[in-house]
């Protein structure tokens, strides 16, 4: 995550996150992202959780996983297989240098739901940081004694 999220305003910080989470939330209602009748069942009741009226309820925080595992699931459906890359660079002296890593072939609705958990993933980053910025404010408000 990047500093700005450490340092932004809480009230932006918190706005944000919401605005993201509600578009989020009606793009994946409005997706075709379930593969079964209950697994759409499981997901609308899912993301009815994360509207609910604030972030600071531990349904929201509860729920973002259950979504992401759902999403996940139908992902490794889509996957069509493995291919190796190399992520590096080639230095003149000495080869080449990094690593070789295993990237899916997906299908198009694989990388759709690759690029929701994308988002999802950036989002709850964002929501611990924010999380982790009120406790930190309780707490010192609590040390200082307001």
């Amino acid at each position: 995550m990047t500093k700005k999220f450490y340092t932004m305003a809480l009230e932006e910080l918190c706005a944000e996150i919401i605005v993201e989470l509600q578009d989020l939330a009606a793009e994946l209602r409005g997706a075709d992202i379930a593969s079964t009748a209950a697994k759409r069942n499981d997901l609308m009741r899912y993301l009815a959780l994360v509207d609910v009226e604030g972030l600071f309820r531990n349904s929201v925080g509860a729920s973002l996983p259950d979504i992401i595992g759902l999403l996940e699931v139908e992902r490794d459906l889509e996957t069509l297989g493995t291919r190796s890359v190399f992520d590096g660079w080639e230095d003149p002296e000495v080869g080449a240098v990094g690593s070789i890593r295993e990237e899916r072939i997906l299908t198009d609705r694989g990388m759709m739901l690759s690029g929701y958990l994308e988002r999802l993933g950036v989002l709850t980053g964002k929501n611990r940081i924010l999380m982790a910025r009120v406790e930190a404010e309780r707490v010192i408000n609590r040390k200082l004694g307001y």
